[in-house]
């Protein structure tokens, strides 16, 4: 089962995928855990913020359960073999959906004005052989859906991005409207093969006019035809590359708010830096 694909967006699918695999596809992968190079990794002392922590868990019947951890940034070639094996193993699994869905390729319009309605195009497509069941929006505050939207300034240099350079929004379920999918009669829109689960998001943005980088995120359980939670799934969409135009207000150009104690000298604002 995949919850999420938070770490590779452009694999939009989550949910249950199944296969197998024969002894003779298995064997490089049994051998490279089984190497002296494995089992021979040191896990890391500690790791910084925003580094990226690489694991693999091995349990085999009549053995005991080994778990090496690298980081992405120095893998080692013990590391590195059977990694690449299970990667390969996973995306083959992946293309074989069983109960899944998949988040329709997306783009946030652009260019779009500030604080006039945006229409945005939400859609859940089906994947494999077995339906599955999404709540409609006037549900989604009841059974925890959240459907976000996030911002970035893409015109500002990353050291000096702060909170006035990001915006995070909470679709309402009123900005929502159904397009497709609704099951009549009942809270749940059915998603299936050829039966996808399609939104608009209608909302106005209150951001400062510049460009943007902009991610959308969904985060919703999925239920079975009998009406048993499968699990709760999260979908992120590629980020997209935006433009507002519109009007400056005096609190874009304002310093971002100091953190209490904090005595820093005033840091020159980055958009009069760069004229």
């Amino acid at each position: 089962m995949v919850t999420s694909n938070r770490d590779d967006p452009a694999v939009a699918s989550v949910g249950i995928f199944r296969t197998s695999f024969s002894e003779r596809q298995l064997a490089p992968l049994l051998q490279a855990l089984r190497a002296p190079a494995f089992a021979e990794v040191k896990n890391p002392g500690g790791m910084m913020s925003g580094q990226v922590l690489r694991k693999i868990l091995v349990k085999e019947e009549g053995r005991e359960a080994v778990a090496r951890m690298v980081l992405e940034d120095g893998k080692p070639a013990g590391f590195v073999a059977p990694e690449g094996i299970l990667l390969t193993a996973l995306r083959m699994t992946r293309e074989k959906a069983f109960r899944a869905v998949a988040l329709e390729p997306l783009k946030f319009p652009t260019p779009f004005k500030r604080e006039e309605p945006v229409s945005l195009a939400v859609s859940l497509a089906g994947l494999g052989p077995e339906e599955v069941f999404a709540p409609l929006p006037q549900k989604w505050e009841e059974l925890g859906v959240d459907l976000s939207i996030r911002g970035v300034r893409g015109d500002v240099h990353p050291t000096q991005v702060s909170s006035r350079h990001l915006k995070f929004e909470a679709v309402k379920p009123a900005e929502v409207k159904v397009l497709t999918g609704a099951e009549e009669g009942t809270h749940l829109a059915r998603i299936g093969a050829g039966r996808p689960y399609r939104l608009d998001v209608r909302r106005r943005y209150d951001w400062p006019p510049g460009a943007w980088r902009v991610e959308v995120s969904f985060t919703l359980p999925l239920f079975d035809r009998e009406g048993a939670k499968i699990e709760t799934f999260e979908l992120v969409a590629p980020e997209s590359a935006a433009h507002c135009t519109g009007a400056v207000k005096p609190e874009d150009l304002a310093p971002p708010p100091r953190a209490k104690g904090e005595e820093s000298e005033p840091q020159e604002d980055f958009a009069e830096a760069e004229e």
